[in-house]
């Protein structure tokens, strides 16, 4: 700035031209006639183009998956990784974007599609001694016909033990007791 109030200065107030100016500052003559010219220096930078992504000819598509899914369960919704699967399948040699892209833009279309849907998460904590089951729904496909994985259910998915100086035999012999144990408590249940 302090170089264009020198400019300005030698044009204005000691009446040199453009082409002296030019000789005495180095700058070139058009330059010079810019800086004299311009009256705000402080003008905003032009909006950077939007360019287009490799994404877009698939985007309407994606789209179209993740509004169906909302009328879905939960676990029946697709995933980016399945999105991804799907459209190199369908697409095979044409699809050229990575797994990421696809990823950022399934992320950023299901916030906006399911608009704060499930904003809550509780803490998985696997305490010892004690297991954790699933009594949830979801469905499932055999010999191509849709089945319904019902309520009650029950699916073990973890046993942990973590105590000192226990040996692997023993946690082998911890997790058939807590199938067992589940299992007889499922039955008895379906007595009721």
């Amino acid at each position: 700035m302090a170089q264009v109030n020198y400019i300005r200065e030698m044009y204005y107030e000691k009446g040199m031209s453009y082409a002296e100016i030019s000789r005495a500052t180095g700058h070139d003559a058009k330059t010079i006639k810019k800086y004299i010219n311009k009256a705000n220096f402080n003008t905003p930078p032009k909006p950077p183009k939007k360019l287009g992504s490799k994404l877009d000819p698939y985007k309407e598509e994606i789209d179209t998956w993740l509004k169906a899914d909302k009328h879905e369960r939960r676990k029946q919704r697709h995933t980016a990784k399945r999105i991804y699967n799907r459209l190199k399948d369908i697409y095979a040699e044409e699809f050229d974007c990575s797994y990421r892209l696809v990823a950022a833009y399934v992320k950023e279309r299901k916030l906006k599609i399911y608009n704060g849907e499930g904003d809550f998460y509780l803490p998985l904590q696997h305490i010892p001694g004690e297991s954790q089951v699933d009594f949830g729904q979801a469905d499932f496909y055999e010999r191509g016909i849709r089945h319904m994985w019902e309520e009650n259910d029950i699916v073990l998915l973890s046993v942990c033990r973590k105590e000192k100086n226990k040996t692997p035999k023993r946690d082998i012999k911890a997790k058939n007791r807590m199938n067992d144990w589940i299992k007889h408590g499922h039955e008895r249940q379906k007595d009721l």
